[in-house]
């Protein structure tokens, strides 16, 4: 990926990568608890907010600007939090204590986590600095932090275990200025270290409008902005504009927004209005590549649940948050439905994401008097605080086990049991959304592997995290090292065991080949899965097959080859699940056009709601229409366009642009007769092009005759060139020519 728009990325802190695992009420309650005083959680959270508005008034940037330590600033915001409006009459050496206990506590994975996306994101990043920098001196960009903390700073992120990814962190005590003061972005840029940096190369990312995104602005860099918020509405509250494309509601999204950019910009990098990854900016072109980001589907004629059913584990998250991003309709039952599955395992982040994204949903429901009957339905399941911290708490020990487990097998060097821990870590780490973690823990087993069978099993496991992570060069990598080995190599049509496992290699090529726009290849991977060994409901459906295989091959296909698809025993039986898709192609191979192009208008919809097929819709509809163009006119001399138009439910006017399109891609050959209407096919003098072809290849048999006749005689004569070694001085080139009637050579020295 090229970052080359910019060559410094900043983060805040709260809320962008960190934020608390609790209310700060709770916390606070907890450290009195300890200290023997009873709360009231919801007066120590006013209390809370009251204090901190005070005391940032009073004594701004932890107490720098009137002279005191960023200890007593903390011990009197704590004695406010705890004494405030009399709530208690607490004697200053237990605030004392409190106050040593949370400067601890504060700085510790017990009071932090990290946001949703954000460790995934950094490893994101880390790795295009890595790529980038390959064979350059300096690094292509740098990362930073920038926030409004006190020096505890680093330790922080030290104990987060997110230190190693930036190159210098800022927090403002010891700078001395806040955000959103230009100072403290003048001076990141001086910490970067880059030679001849300017404002406008450097990219904030933070959490709060005020100080983060404006703050950058105003210093002259670019900025996104991580919030639950529509740029709307915070436009209206900060009286300033915010843009639509600025906003993003996690690091998740941002993440997942430049790796599409980064895929349409290598892929349509021949494009003159070809936006640079990253490039914040730069309005939405209106155009298929960015159907994904724009596209909202009204009326899907899909059932939810029965959809979901085809799936288990981040698949079915993932595809479910897909549906509500993008269909109003089934919004809320979609999140409803993530929210409960996703109580089955540990990841307590995308529980929290969920459900605050289902809380907003519902709160902006604004329903008429006709259907205040049904309003109880738009109720939502409470915040489940108590799971919450009983999940975390178990998934630490498990973790905690799993670990000092493997440790164990390391010092047995049993490799078995080594290559069995990282697995299980790897297991635990996706239960937990960690899915750098688990793609780590299941590369490490790699080198514990001591069959063909554990190679193809620490295979497809890095290839299930590299789906979920839409690493698609990765996915590519190791189904060649799978399909490499003799496990696979070797295995017979009859061998059913392994038949399931290549099935889902040729299902996760289809894939990455589908992803990377390689529609034909994809469509070739699909069609080689077995309808019986077709069972990787943590990956995809055999639906899922039988659509994807079935357009790319429409989109891609010739007559012949589409011809054995329709022949094809095995694939036969997924186009049976789909039993529209079957009809399509076989309207497309009879040439049934309208018929053809109006039934994939009816299917659109559902498309639109498939996470891997949605962005490529528009694409694969456009190669499909002019397939069936190029095809019609083929048999023909000339065509009437207007009974053309018909056939393909189209206008004539816009028959013509799409004929001119394909004439000038060189598609169809032929010419156009706007006044008449009609398509004459080019006429081409067959005779005179044959006639050429013949004397071409007898001239090149010529000419290779003349080079045989030469060599012939070179041999005959014995004539033998001879160069002087490169050490020699002199570079002089010799030919050996036999006299006549003597062994001897005369040398001739160029």
């Amino acid at each position: 990926m090229s970052l080359s728009r910019f060559r410094l990325i900043t983060f805040d802190v709260h809320n962008t990568l960190l934020q608390f695992r609790s209310s700060p009420g709770k916390k606070y309650g907890e450290i009195g608890a300890m200290f023997g005083i009873s709360n009231n959680n919801n007066q120590l959270v006013a209390n809370y907010v009251q204090s901190w508005h005070k005391m940032n008034r009073l004594h701004p940037n932890f107490g720098l600007k009137t002279k005191i330590s960023y200890k007593q600033w903390w011990q009197m915001m704590i004695d406010g939090i705890f004494n405030e409006n009399g709530t208690h009459n607490t004697p200053p050496e237990k605030i004392e204590q409190m106050t040593e206990h949370f400067m601890e506590y504060f700085k510790t994975s017990v009071f932090w986590q990290h946001c949703y996306g954000s460790v995934d994101f950094l490893n994101y990043l880390k790795l295009q600095q890595h790529v980038e920098s390959s064979g350059q001196k300096q690094a292509p960009f740098k990362l930073g932090v920038i926030s409004n903390f006190d020096p505890r700073l680093d330790v922080l992120l030290r104990n987060m275990k997110i230190n190693h990814y930036f190159d210098f962190v800022l927090n403002s005590y010891d700078v001395g200025y806040m955000k959103p003061a230009q100072e403290i972005f003048d001076r990141a840029i001086r910490a970067a270290e880059i030679e001849d940096l300017k404002p406008h190369q450097c990219l904030h990312i933070g959490a709060t409008p005020a100080t983060d995104y404006f703050g950058a602005r105003n210093a002259g860099w670019y900025s996104l902005l991580v919030h639950e918020k529509s740029p709307e509405e915070l436009t209206r509250k900060y009286g300033q504009l915010v843009e639509d494309h600025h906003v993003f509601s996690s690091l998740f999204d941002i993440h997942k927004k430049i790796s599409n950019d980064y895929m349409r910009c290598r892929n349509f990098s021949s494009f003159q209005n070809a936006v640079e990854p990253m490039q914040v900016d730069v309005q939405p072109e209106d155009n298929e590549n960015n159907e994904e980001d724009m596209y909202v589907v009204e009326n899907p004629s899909i059932d939810l649940e029965q959809l979901a059913n085809q799936y288990t584990g981040l698949a079915k998250l993932h595809r479910l948050t897909y549906i509500a991003d993008h269909c109003p309709t089934l919004r809320l039952e979609a999140l409803r439905m993530a929210l409960n599955y996703i109580t089955t395992t540990y990841n307590v982040t995308l529980y929290q994401h969920l459900h605050k994204k289902l809380a907003d949903n519902v709160s902006n429901q604004f329903l008429p008097d006709v259907a205040s009957q049904s309003t109880g339905s738009q109720e939502i399941p409470s915040f489940d605080a108590t799971w919450v911290e009983s999940k975390s708490k178990k998934s630490a020990l498990k973790l905690e086990k799993l670990d000092c487990d493997l440790k164990n097998y390391k010092a047995n060097s049993i490799k078995e049991s080594i290559r069995r821990g990282h697995d299980d870590l790897g297991d635990h780490y996706l239960n937990c959304g960690d899915l750098s973690n688990a793609l780590k823990c299941y590369s490490r087993a790699r080198d514990y592997c001591t069959s063909g069978k554990h190679v193809v099993n620490m295979c497809m496991n890095v290839i299930k995290v590299s789906i979920y992570l839409q690493n698609w060069s990765h996915v590519l990598s190791y189904v060649s090292k799978a399909e490499g080995t003799a496990e696979i190599s070797e295995t017979s049509k009859d061998k059913d065991p392994n038949q399931v496992v290549i099935t889902r290699l040729k299902c996760a090529a289809g894939l990455a080949e589908l992803a990377t726009r390689k529609y034909k290849s994809a469509a070739k991977h699909f069609l080689q899965a077995n309808f019986d060994h077709c069972d990787f409901p943590e990956m995809i459906s055999t639906n899922n097959v039988a659509m994807y295989g079935g357009l790319c091959a429409l989109a891609t296909f010739d007559r012949q080859e589409l011809k054995q698809v329709i022949a094809s025993s095995s694939f036969k039986l997924f186009l049976e699940l789909e039993p529209q898709l079957r009809d399509i192609i076989f309207k497309f191979y009879e040439s049934k056009y309208d018929s053809c192009l109006k039934l994939l208008d009816e299917i659109k919809d559902n498309l639109l709601l498939d996470m891997y097929i949605a962005p490529h819709v528009n694409a694969l509809y456009t190669q499909i229409r002019n397939r069936a163009l190029v095809q019609y006119f083929s048999p023909y001399m000339s065509a009437d366009m207007r009974k053309m138009a018909t056939a393909f439910n189209r206008s004539v006017a816009a028959l013509e642009n799409e004929l001119m399109q394909l004439i000038l891609e060189g598609q169809i050959q032929a010419r156009i007769d706007s006044h008449n209407k009609i398509l004459y096919a080019k006429d081409a003098d067959h005779r005179s092009a044959t006639f050429e072809r013949a004397i071409n290849v007898g001239k090149d048999f010529q000419r290779r005759t003349r080079m045989f006749i030469l060599r012939a005689a070179i041999l005959r004569r014995h004539i033998h060139v001879k160069n002087q070694p490169r050490e020699s001085s002199n570079h002089a080139t010799e030919i050996c020519v036999p006299a006549s009637g003597s062994s001897s050579g005369i040398l001739a020295r160029n």
